[in-house]
Order: structure tokens, then C-alpha cells, then sequence
């Protein structure tokens, strides 16, 4: 008789089996949730990377075997990491939307980075006219697609900047000690809009007049809302930099952001103008007095000059960053974060608009040529150095997964 009743300690042995079970399947699955719960959206940098440097190869002046097939790869990485990390954000506002809007809207750089996600849909439109339409197997029917992605993105990045702004201004969250070159990123999407719709316009397979001209009205309107909100942000944070200095070591790299404005103003300048005169769209749509060739034509000289202008301006910015970026590596204060990813896209869209687009092209430049492809494999090599950075960090560190979602919880078996 005695054997069959069971001490105190082994029933409740017993009956914390199926408890520590149930703490070991939560566990297990915690890593995966953890990692959607705090999802940021600078991952999205990581697309619109690949995207520019998708574009950028397929255009490079010099050609060399496998140039085609690096480019497609690059725009095959924007659409599968887009993808992936949509579902990733996606899942985090449906599970977690009241943290995650609480996150996102109480942090000045979460916010503004929440623009990555349509211009990196708008990267990828613009690949999707460029590089597939070009494809012997697709054509047309691929041109169309790119138009309607451009369409979409377009609308969602004007009202993400709309949200963005409206929540800086109803939150006061900013100040001059907290400004940071993130303010630029809403307005660059816009002015990215432009310019990714210039793009698509130019080089997609059999696009017509009737396509190309509501493109290019609309984006120049959303060209004019970039710039001139830029001007604003310009003055704010130029104010920031007399009164309070730089910013912290660890966000120097994302000085580069400041580029972003005048890079893809100037991009966005030249292929809109070039589609309206070069292509022929407002010769062939011929309507009115300002849809007619000659109007094209002072169009596109016009535009190049205030291209340039905006590149005088990238010039200067572009130093003193990187003079700041020297001098922080210099003194060793300057540490690998997600903050790099923001050194690549708006160089990119810097080097595209220059040298490519305009002076290595229309003044037949062999100068701007190879400052072209100088800058891209920079670009390229930046590229590679940020996704070791970050495969290691995901892998080994906390930079998707926390760290106390690493840790095997003993205590709870």
C-alpha cells in the first residue's frame, strides 16, 4: 500500500512536467516573436540599397561581362528582402499594434524611417521597368506592371509623409538637441517618387506618350513638395549643427542622409526632363502650349542647370559629412550599427544623377564616366561590408533577436 502513494515532491514533479513543457514551446517560439515585436523599419534601407545598385549597374557606361546579371541579382535581393521584411512589419502592426505604434511614433527616428518602406516599393518599380521589362521574356505587359507599382508607391509615400509630419507636429517631439538627418527621409521619399517614375518612364520597354506624361506632371509636383520641404529641414538641422554640434559618434554615418534631398532633386530633374524632350513624350502627346517639343526642350536645359545647382549644394554636404565621419573614426568613437545602411542610397542617387545621367551622357565626359564607376564600386563594396556586418549581428548578436530572447530560460524547466 505504501508504494503506491506517491511523496509530496514527486507529485509536484509530476505535475510541473507538462508546465515545463509548455515553458519550453513558448521558448522556442519566442525568438521568432521577439524579433517581430521590435522589427524596425530602417530595415528597409537594406532594399532600397539593393534596388539603387541594381539600377546603377544596369546603367554603368562601361559595359563588362555579367553586368546584366549582377544587376538582376541585386534587384532580385531588393524583391526578396522587401518581401520578407513587409511580412516582418506587416505582422508587427497586426499583433503588437499597440506597442508598436507607441514605439514608432514616440521615437523621432523610428518615425521618419518608416518612409523607407514605399520608396523601397518604389526601388523596386523602378527595377521592375528597367531591368525585367527589358527582358527578351517579358516586354510590354511588365512595363505596365512597373507603371501601376510606381502608382501605388507614389500615393503611399505621400501620405506616409503627411503621417510622419502630422505626428512630429501634434507630439512636439522634436527639438533642436534631438534633430536628427532622419527629418530628411519622408521628403526624400517623395522626391524619390520623381525621380523612380523618371526612371521607369525612360527605360521601360514600350512605353507610350499617354503613360509617360501623367508621370511626369505628377512628378514634378512631388518633386516641388521634396525640394521645398527640404529647404525647411535643411535650415533646421544646419541650425542644430552651430548650436549643439554634431550628432552622436554612433549616428555620424547617417549624415549622408543630407544628400538624400539634393541627389534624388537632381535625379529626379534630369530623367523627368529627359523623358518629356529625349524620349519624345511631349512631342508625341502634343497637346496645349506646355505639352509641345519646345517646351521639352527649354524643359531639359532648365532642368540641368538646376541640377547642378543642386549638386553644388551635395558637394559641400558631402564633405562635411564625411570630414565628420573622418574625424569620429579618427578618435575611434565609430561603431557598426544599422546607421551605416544609410551611407549607400543617397550616394546612390547622388552618382546616378551626376555622372551618369547628365555629364557623362549629354557632355559625352569620360571624366564623369569614370568618377561613375569609381563611386559605384565603392558603393558596392559598402554594400557587401554592411550585409557581413549585419548577417553577423542577426546570427551571433541582438540586432534582430534580443539578447533575453537568446538566453535558454533554465529556471522555468
Amino acid at each position: 500500500m505504501s508504494g503506491s502513494i506517491k511523496s509530496p515532491e514527486s507529485q509536484e514533479a509530476l505535475e510541473a512536467q507538462p508546465v515545463a513543457g509548455a515553458h519550453l514551446q513558448q521558448r522556442r517560439r519566442r525568438p521568432l516573436l521577439a524579433a517581430i515585436e521590435t522589427f524596425p523599419p530602417t530595415y528597409f534601407a537594406i532594399c532600397m540599397n539593393a534596388g539603387i545598385i541594381s539600377i546603377l549597374l544596369h546603367q554603368l557606361p562601361y559595359n563588362f561581362s555579367g553586368q546584366l546579371v549582377l544587376s538582376t541579382i541585386a534587384y532580385l535581393t531588393d524583391v526578396v528582402l522587401f518581401v520578407i521584411f513587409s511580412f516582418f512589419m506587416a505582422a508587427r502592426l497586426l499583433f503588437f499594434r499597440r506597442s508598436a505604434l507607441h514605439s514608432i511614433g514616440g521615437d523621432i527616428e523610428q518615425l521618419c524611417f518608416t518612409a523607407c518602406w514605399p520608396i523601397a516599393w518604389l526601388t523596386i518599380s523602378a527595377g521592375t521597368g528597367l531591368v525585367v521589362s527589358q527582358a527578351s521574356w517579358a516586354g510590354y505587359r511588365w512595363t505596365v506592371v512597373a507603371y501601376a507599382f510606381w502608382w501605388v508607391g507614389a500615393a503611399w509615400v505621400f501620405v506616409t509623409g503627411l503621417i510622419v509630419y502630422m505626428t512630429l507636429f501634434r507630439k512636439n517631439l522634436l527639438s533642436l538637441h534631438n534633430a536628427t538627418p532622419a527629418l530628411m527621409l519622408p521628403a526624400v521619399g517623395v522626391a524619390t517618387a520623381a525621380s523612380t517614375g523618371g526612371v521607369m518612364i525612360n527605360y521601360s520597354s514600350g512605353i507610350t506618350a499617354t503613360l509617360q506624361v501623367p508621370v511626369i506632371i505628377v512628378g514634378y509636383l512631388l518633386l516641388g513638395q521634396g525640394l521645398f520641404l527640404s529647404l525647411v529641414l535643411y535650415t533646421i538641422f544646419l541650425l542644430r549643427l552651430f548650436t549643439e554640434g554634431f550628432v552622436a559618434a554612433e549616428k555620424m554615418p547617417s549624415l549622408i542622409l543630407l544628400l538624400g534631398p539634393v541627389g534624388q532633386g537632381a535625379t529626379a530633374l534630369l530623367v523627368l526632363s529627359s523623358a518629356a524632350d529625349t524620349a519624345g513624350a511631349f512631342a508625341h502627346y502634343h497637346e496645349g502650349t506646355f505639352l509641345q517639343a519646345n517646351a521639352a526642350s527649354a524643359l531639359a536645359v532648365a532642368s540641368t542647370m538646376l541640377s547642378l545647382l543642386l549638386f553644388g549644394f551635395g558637394v559641400f554636404l558631402l564633405c562635411i559629412s564625411l570630414l565628420a565621419i573622418a574625424e569620429t573614426m579618427w578618435k575611434r568613437e565609430l561603431k557598426w550599427t544599422m546607421t551605416m545602411w544609410s551611407t549607400i542610397f543617397p550616394m546612390g542617387m547622388w552618382t546616378m544623377n551626376t555622372a551618369m545621367l547628365v555629364y557623362a551622357t549629354e557632355m559625352n565626359s569620360p571624366a564623369w564616366r569614370v568618377l561613375t564607376a569609381a563611386l559605384l564600386l565603392v558603393l558596392v563594396i559598402d554594400f557587401l561590408i554592411c550585409a557581413g556586418y549585419t548577417i553577423y549581428g542577426v546570427v551571433y548578436g541582438d540586432l534582430l533577436i534580443p539578447k533575453d530572447a537568446r538566453k535558454p530560460e533554465k529556471d522555468k524547466l
